[in-house]
C-alpha cells in the first residue's frame, strides 16, 4: 500500500505558491507536497491564485444553486500557520479501566483476546488527550475502578509529560517540560474523539457532529442567519424553542439546522393562511363601504327595526314548533301514565302481589320425625355392635366373658345367637340407608321451596324499583313540559298581540344582521378599515419574515455541509493512495444526504458495502490521519470495531499506510487495538493485555 516518498522540489520563499488540482491526484500525478497547505504542514502562504473547477467543486453547484450563488473559480486559500510537533510518547499509565503502565512507541499494537483490556488501553489515550470520552464527560468517573476517588492518564516521552485527571465533574490537564504552555484546545484534534467506524459513517449525531466541528470550522453556538430587527429575534427563538430536542436526545448541527428550516417553513404556511384570512375580511369590509355610500341615521334605524322584526318573527314560528313538539311529548307521557298506578308505586312491603311465603312446616315436621327415627336406628345399630363383639370373645375363650357361664347365651348358643345378631344388624343398615335417603329428598324439597321464594321475592323487589324509577322520570318530565307549554303560550300571546309582517316580505335574522353591519361600516367609512389593513400588513411582514429566515437558514445548512465537503475531501485525499480519490456526498437522486464514498479506478464512487475492502481501508486510514492534522501532537487510534471488517490483505496494507505516514511526520505516533496478533509486523511494538 505504501509508496515511495515523493522527490519532487519544496517551494522555496518567493517562489510563486504550487496550485492544487485534485483530478490529477485520482491518476496518481499529484506529488503528496502539494498537499500540506490543507492541514498544518510546513510549508509557505501561497499567493492568491484561481484554477478550473475540478470534479470536487462540481459536486457543489446544486449546492451553490439553492444558496442562490454562482459558482465560480475555486482560490487557493492560505494555509494554516504550522504547529510545531512532538515526539511521540514512550509510556502510558493509567487507572481507567483497571488500568496499568504500558510501553508506547512510534507504532504500538494493543493484543489481546476479548474482554482483556485492550479498549482501555485506546480509551485512556483518547481521554488523556482530548479530556472527552464516548460515554460523556459527566459519567466518566464511571472508568476509574471502585473505591477510588479520581480517574487519571499520564502520558509520558524523554520530552516531558501530560497528565489528564478527573475528579468528579472536574477534569485538569497538566504538562510538564516540552507539553509546557500547550493550550488544551489545541490537542482537540491530537485523537479521533469519536470512534473510526462512526466517522466513516458520517450518519446523523455524534459523528456527524464530529465532523462538521472538525471540517466544518463551527464554533460553540449553533450558526445563526442575520437576524437585524426584533421581530427577526423573536421569531428565531421561537424557532428554536419549538424545534429543541427533547431530554436525552441528541441532535447534531446539521440536522439541528434541518429541523428548524423545516419548522420556519411551516410557519409560512400557517402565518399565510391567515393573511389570506384577514384579507378576504378587509375585501369584504371595503365593498361594503363602496356598495352603501353615506348612510343617514334613519337608515341605521329602519335597519335595527327590521333586524329586530326578523328576530320576533323567527321567535315567533320557533316558539310554534316547539310548543307542538311539546303537546306531542305530552300525549306519549299521557300514554305512559295510563300504564302506572294512579298514585304511583307502593312502598308497603305487604302488597297483594307480593310473593306468598311458602308451607314448609310439614315438610319440617317430616324432616324432624325422619331424624329422630335414623337417631333410634343408630343407637341399636351401635348395641348390636357391642353385642357381636362380646359373642366373639365368648367363642374365642369357649366360655361366656360376662359371668364365665357355659358355652350359651339366653339358651342358645353362641354361633346360633350370633348369626341372628348379625342378620338383625343387616336389617338395621338397610333401614337406615332408606330413611337416610328419604331424609335428604325432604330437606331438598325445603330448600328448593325456600330458594324459589328468594327468587320471586329478589324479582318482585327488582320490579318495584323499576316502577318507582318510571314513576319518578314520568312526574320530573310531566311538571318540565307542563312548565314550558306555560312560557311559550305566553311568548305566543305577546306576540299575537303585534303586528307582524306577511311571510313573503319578512327576511331572516342572518340577512338583516348583516346589512345592519354593513351599514354600520359604511357610516364610519374608510377609519373602520385602517385597524384591519394594519393586521393584514403585519400578517404579511410576519409571513414574509418566517420564509427569509427559512431559506437563510437553508443556506447556513448548505454552506456548513459545503466546506465541510471541501475541507474533509481535501484533508482526506491527502493521503489517498494513487488510483482512489474520497468524496462526500451531499446528494441521492434529488435527496439530501451526507456520507462518503470513494471514486475507485473504473471511476464510479462506491459507498459503504458498494466499496471493496482496498477502498474502504485507505479511506479509513487516509481520514484518521487526516483527522489529527494541525495538532501538535497526531495519534490515530484505530480499534477492532474499525479494523474487523478488514480482510488480512488490506489490514496489512492499513498497517503499512500507518507506518508511512508515521515515517513521513504526517502523524506522531499510531496505535491499533487489535485481537489480530498474528498479523501484527515485527517492527510494530506490541503490547499484550
Amino acid at each position: 500500500m505504501a509508496k515511495a516518498k515523493s522527490t519532487a522540489p519544496r517551494k522555496t520563499k518567493g517562489e510563486p505558491a504550487k496550485v492544487i488540482d485534485f483530478t490529477k491526484r485520482k491518476n496518481g500525478e499529484l506529488p503528496e507536497k502539494d498537499y500540506e497547505k490543507a492541514f498544518g504542514a510546513e510549508a509557505e502562504e501561497p499567493a492568491e491564485e484561481t484554477r478550473e473547477p475540478t470534479a470536487a467543486d462540481r459536486d457543489l453547484d446544486s449546492i451553490d444553486a439553492l444558496m442562490g450563488e454562482t459558482a465560480a473559480p475555486v482560490k487557493a486559500t492560505p494555509a494554516p500557520a504550522p504547529v510545531g510537533v512532538l515526539g511521540p510518547f514512550t509510556n502510558l499509565t493509567t487507572n481507567l479501566k483497571g488500568g496499568g503502565s504500558v510501553a508506547l512507541g512510534p507504532l504500538t499494537a494493543i493484543v489481546g483476546k476479548n474482554r482483556s483490556g485492550k479498549t482501555g488501553i485506546g480509551d485512556a489515550i483518547i481521554f488523556g488527550l482530548t479530556g472527552t470520552h464516548g460515554i460523556g464527560v459527566s459519567s466518566v468517573m464511571a472508568l476509574a475502578p471502585a473505591g477510588e476517588p479520581s480517574l487519571f492518564v499520564k502520558l509520558s516521552n524523554a520530552q516531558g509529560r501530560l497528565t489528564r485527571k478527573a475528579d468528579g465533574g472536574n477534569i485538569t490537564l497538566d504538562a510538564e517540560g516540552a507539553f509546557q504552555g500547550l493550550p488544551p484546545e489545541a490537542l482537540k484534534n491530537a485523537v479521533p474523539a469519536v470512534a473510526l467506524a462512526e466517522l466513516l459513517t458520517f450518519g446523523p449525531g455524534r459523528a456527524r457532529e464530529a465532523m462538521i466541528r472538525r471540517f466544518g470550522e463551527l464554533g460553540d453556538t449553533l450558526p445563526t442567519p442575520l437576524l437585524p430587527g426584533e421581530g427577526d429575534k423573536a421569531l428565531w427563538a421561537q424557532a428554536l424553542e419549538a424545534t429543541k430536542p427533547e431530554r436525552g436526545e441528541a441532535a447534531d448541527t446539521a440536522e439541528r439546522l434541518a429541523s428548524i428550516a423545516k419548522w420556519l417553513r411551516a410557519e409560512k404556511l400557517r402565518l399565510g393562511k391567515d393573511v389570506n384570512l384577514k384579507a378576504a375580511e378587509l375585501e369584504r369590509k371595503s365593498v361594503q363601504v363602496r356598495q352603501h355610500g353615506e348612510v343617514s341615521d334613519e337608515m341605521l334605524a329602519d335597519a335595527e327595526a327590521a333586524y329586530q322584526q326578523a328576530l320576533s318573527y323567527e321567535n315567533y314560528f320557533s316558539a310554534r314548533s316547539k310548543l307542538k313538539g311539546l303537546e306531542e311529548e305530552r300525549t306519549r307521557l299521557r300514554e305512559v301514565s295510563a300504564l302506572l298506578p294512579p298514585n304511583g308505586p307502593s312502598t308497603e312491603e305487604s302488597d297483594l302481589d307480593r310473593p306468598e311465603e311458602p308451607d314448609v312446616t310439614s315438610l319440617q315436621a317430616k324432616e324432624q320425625e325422619l331424624q329422630e327415627k335414623l337417631q333410634e336406628i343408630a343407637d341399636k345399630e351401635s348395641l348390636a355392635k357391642m353385642l357381636l363383639q362380646v359373642i366373639d370373645k365368648s367363642i374365642e375363650h369357649q366360655a361366656c366373658v360376662t359371668c364365665g357361664g357355659t358355652f350359651e347365651f339366653n339358651g342358645k348358643a353362641l354361633p346360633e345367637r350370633r348369626a341372628q345378631v348379625a342378620e338383625k344388624l343387616a336389617q338395621r343398615r338397610t333401614e337406615k340407608e332408606k330413611l337416610a335417603k328419604t331424609l335428604s329428598t325432604v330437606s331438598q324439597q325445603i330448600v328448593e321451596l325456600v330458594n324459589d321464594h328468594e327468587t320471586k321475592l329478589m324479582e318482585w323487589r327488582r320490579k318495584r324499583s323499576e316502577d318507582a324509577a318510571k314513576w319518578n322520570s314520568f312526574t320530573t318530565r310531566a311538571a318540565a313540559n307542563k312548565q314550558a307549554r306555560a312560557t311559550l303560550e305566553e311568548v305566543l300571546a305577546a306576540a299575537e298581540a303585534q303586528e307582524r309582517p306577511s311571510e313573503d316580505t319578512v327576511i331572516t335574522s342572518n340577512d338583516a344582521r348583516e346589512r345592519l353591519e354593513a351599514l354600520k361600516v359604511a357610516k364610519v367609512g374608510a377609519t373602520a378599515l385602517e385597524p384591519l389593513d394594519v393586521e393584514v400588513r403585519a400578517a404579511e411582514a410576519k409571513r414574509d419574515l418566517a420564509g427569509r429566515l427559512g431559506e437563510e437558514t437553508g443556506k447556513l445548512l448548505l454552506s456548513l455541509l459545503g466546506k465541510v465537503k471541501l475541507k474533509a475531501e481535501a484533508g482526506v485525499n491527502r493521503f489517498m493512495p494513487a488510483g482512489f480519490l474520497a468524496k462526500i456526498a451531499l446528494e441521492d437522486n434529488g435527496k439530501p444526504t451526507c456520507r462518503w464514498e470513494v471514486m475507485g479506478a473504473d471511476g464510479t464512487p462506491h459507498r459503504r458495502g458498494a466499496a471493496c475492502g482496498s477502498e474502504w481501508a485507505s479511506l479509513a486510514t487516509a481520514l484518521s490521519i487526516a483527522w489529527v492534522q494541525g495538532s501538535p501532537i497526531r495519534i490515530p487510534v484505530l480499534d477492532d470495531e474499525t479494523l474487523g471488517v478488514f480482510d488480512p490483505e488490506n489490514f496489512k496494507g492499513l498497517l503499512a499506510a500507518l507506518e508511512k505516514a508515521q515515517k513521513d511526520g504526517a502523524i506522531t505516533q499510531a496505535v491499533v487495538v487489535t485481537t489480530r496478533a498474528a498479523e501484527i509486523p515485527k517492527n510494530w511494538i506490541r503490547v499484550e493485555r
